[in-house]
């Protein structure tokens, strides 16, 4: 094609994607996002070489032993650009989506030789609502990027086959390696490989060149990529697999796992509902009728690859690809006694459903003696239209449940009453909304349903902490350290609650607890640092600070309390560049702000203080909270106001 109309196809996606799921910039962190951006210290700094051999940094889900260094460094790029302001990390997704789509044009333009229909491939991909998941959820990122690097491999591995020398067999190695360090599912890239480089001798010519290829060729053409996957194992195993365990299976393991497969894919044909998590009926019991249509599902599925091997290869293939996608789910943990499935898992075989889309398209409009007829040309684009219409509809919809954390779990719960992550969350997102009667409510059901789960009981006692019911929440909190003796969260919240009681020994006593199940919980070390602060222990607070800040060199608080221990000693010139970063972090942060004031002060530099103290008036004169600031900032300026 010529540059324009690969400029205007180029235009298309980027409108479709924009089109529909320009609303995730509007969006929030939520679920595994938590664990993986918000409260990860790995990426608060670049370090490339963390991500690739610390299990706690490379991994980019919570509870599961994942190994995705290349997804994890990504985050770390939106933090150092903008921190934790959800819309960056959003809008890369947004961004990897367009890429992705990009990607299924180019693949698909070289397997169905046609532009036209590869553009029509990468429109359905770009705009289909089962897509909204791995854009508006920050975490699902890793599937867009195995899906980016995988597509990206295979186009090189195509251009490899008809050039001969060391380029492009070094492009789509490498390329196949991203894919597996962004997300491990990546591996199923090789079944497409297979089949495409064995099947591509009977191909016809849009499926692909004809070679007489046999035996060496073959080995020496796969033979990369799998040395790419063992090398890959082999780290990952080093890296991160031995954490790996499976708190529980499903009742029924196999049928669960060709259920997760056929409803992923009726969601392709109709989506709706959608939702974050669908709950699996063979998670907990067997049904028969659901297993005979399951069975007849895929003997069907068998016997259309078979068919369609010679008369069809293209079609055979890209079945392939789409059952490939599915294979990795099969061993991982994930699959335990919950049994959810969650739709951005769908993103690489989508690749292959939007291709099959396509060819199932241009067979109908090239065989169709009806479409000889002007009228029934406009009849096809009206449905066309319609359709487009309906699907953006939805992805917008879907974006506007994604906005809301409280509607994220309200229709989580809705597709699974019995969930009870999903319930918890939603518990969680009333809590954060101070609605403690509903909150409570929830966290209930679930403490009734599963009473030897630690988890409600640690939710139930922070609201009664929130709530000022002290003795009530200790005893809640202290049930949860009983139940799950290596939960490290209620430690956490009884040293603050001993710390709100005035029992300063029982709070160190407690946040050594949760520091020791957690040594990652900076949080806790910065109230110990304060406590030792308060305790006129200067250098312990000082100890405490200068852990934290390693742990978290980005944390304003820290940085502020770290800066108040030198002040307090009499060190301003030490001090001073702490409170400076604060502010820099911060520029909110009144304390901060005072405290720097009080530095320049000290070392002399009486007109910047005053002229900090000045610019610190405006923000506690009309704040009755910031009353105590607003006292000491009249004493030093020397009037009432500047």
């Amino acid at each position: 094609m010529r540059s324009l109309p690969r400029l205007g196809i180029a235009a298309l996606l980027i409108g479709a994607t924009v089109a529909a799921h320009s609303g995730a910039l509007e969006g929030k962190f939520h679920y595994d996002d938590l664990s993986a951006v918000v409260q990860n210290p790995a990426i608060r700094t670049w370090q490339p070489i963390r991500y690739l051999t610390s299990p706690a940094a490379a991994s980019s889900e919570v509870g599961v032993a994942g190994y995705r260094p290349l997804t994890v460094a990504t985050f770390a790029l939106n933090y150092r650009l903008g921190g934790l302001d959800p819309r960056g990390y959003l809008a890369l997704n947004l961004a990897l989506h367009a890429l992705v789509s990009w990607m299924v044009f180019v693949v698909g333009r070289r397997l169905m030789g046609d532009p036209r229909w590869a553009a029509f491939a990468a429109v359905v991909y770009a705009v289909h609502p089962v897509n909204a998941e791995a854009v508006n959820y920050v975490v699902a990122r890793s599937s867009l990027l195995a899906a980016l690097g995988a597509l990206a491999a295979f186009w090189a591995f195509l251009r490899w086959r008809e050039d001969t020398g060391w380029k492009w067999p070094a492009v789509a190695c490498g390329l196949f390696a991203a894919a597996l360090l962004s997300k491990e599912s990546a591996i199923a890239l090789i079944v497409p490989l297979a089949a495409y480089e064995i099947g591509a001798t009977h191909a016809s010519p849009r499926w692909g060149r004809e070679t007489s290829d046999h035996g060496w060729a073959h080995a020496r053409r796969l033979s990369p990529f799998l040395l790419i996957v063992l090398a890959y194992l082999a780290l990952w195993w080093g890296v991160a697999g031995r954490g790996m365990s499976a708190p529980g299976r499903s009742a029924y393991p196999g049928w669960a796992f060709l259920e997760l497969c056929g409803r992923s894919l009726w969601l392709w044909v109709w989506p709706w509902p959608l939702g974050l998590d669908h709950p699996l009926t063979f998670a907990r019991r067997f049904d028969g009728s659901l297993a005979v249509m399951l069975v007849a599902a895929v003997v069907a599925a068998l016997t259309l690859v078979a068919w369609c091997r010679r008369r069809a290869p293209l079609v055979s293939w890209t079945l392939v690809w789409t059952a490939a996608g599915f294979a990795p789910l099969l061993p991982l943990p994930w699959m335990t006694a919950r049994g959810l499935l969650q739709e951005n898992r769908l993103a690489f075989s989508a690749v292959a459903l939007a291709w099959l889309t396509a060819i199932g398209a241009r067979a109908l409009v090239e065989s169709s003696p009806a479409l000889r007829y002007r009228f029934t040309h406009y009849a096809a684009a009206l449905v066309g239209v319609v359709a487009l219409s309906a699907a953006l509809v939805v992805d917008r919809a879907r974006s506007a449940v994604w906005n809301d954390e409280l509607r994220v779990w309200e229709e989580a719960v809705s597709l699974a009453p019995e969930n009870h992550v999903a319930r918890i969350n939603l518990g969680v997102a009333y809590r954060d909304r101070n609605d403690f009667d509903r909150a409570e409510e929830e966290f209930r059901q679930v403490a009734a349903s599963a009473p030897s789960s630690p988890v409600p009981y640690y939710h139930l006692g922070v609201i009664a902490f929130r709530r000022d019911r002290f003795d009530e929440a200790e005893a809640l909190l202290r049930r949860a350290t009983v139940l799950d003796p290596t939960a490290w969260r209620p430690h956490h919240v009884l040293g603050e609650l001993a710390v709100r009681r005035g029992r300063p020994d029982a709070a160190v006593e407690a946040l050594r607890r949760a520091l020791a199940l957690n040594p990652r919980d900076t949080e806790a070390r910065t109230m110990l640092g304060a406590l030792a602060q308060q305790a006129g222990d200067a250098e312990a607070a000082e100890a405490e600070y200068r852990s934290a800040l390693r742990d978290d060199p980005n944390d304003p608080r820290v940085m502020n309390n770290l800066g108040a221990v030198y002040l307090d000693r009499g060190q301003p010139a030490l001090a001073l560049p702490y409170f400076a970063e604060a502010l820099q972090r911060d520029s909110g942060y009144v304390e901060a702000a005072f405290n720097h004031a009080l530095a320049l002060e000290a070392l002399g530099k009486t007109a910047e203080a005053r002229s900090a103290l000045a610019a610190l008036w405006s923000q506690v004169s009309s704040d009755p909270r910031l009353e105590p600031y607003r006292r000491a900032v009249e004493e030093r300026l020397g009037r009432s106001q500047p």
